[in-house]
């Protein structure tokens, strides 16, 4: 159930993250109209490109049927890969070049470092 809680905590590694959590990338973007044929070129070529990174594991990207917002969702071995991918200076160039070009009335939003649990791996202990 959702508002059960574990007994005992996991044990925590020195940044306090949970030891041997695979961690979850989700973005949000809404892009003008009028670009949204070259964000769409530059997500798969970013998407090519994480797919080389260490700790890569799986990603998924999607435009609304609706309205201009974009969905990125990425998992990654660790919480360093992930922000090692972030950084990494294609991507971060790449992110930097579209900031002013996102739509200024909803503005990219990111929602990661989320720590989850893999459905196809044995659960921890803690998450029982």
């Amino acid at each position: 159930m959702a508002d059960e809680r574990p007994n005992t905590l996991p044990p925590l590694d020195e940044k306090g993250f949970p030891y041997d959590t695979n961690w979850v990338s989700i973005l949000q973007f809404f892009v003008k109209e009028s670009d949204q044929a070259e964000f769409e070129r530059d997500m798969e070529s970013m998407y090519e490109l994480a797919k080389k990174q260490p700790g890569y594991i799986w990603a998924h990207y999607g435009r609304s049927m609706i309205d201009g917002r974009w969905f990125v969702i990425s998992e990654w071995e660790s919480y360093d890969e992930m922000k090692a991918w972030e950084h990494e200076p294609t991507h971060d160039q790449l992110g930097d070049a579209w900031k002013p070009r996102y739509d200024h009335s909803r503005d990219m939003q990111n929602r990661k470092l989320i720590p989850w649990y893999r459905p196809d791996k044995p659960r921890k202990a803690w998450t029982k």
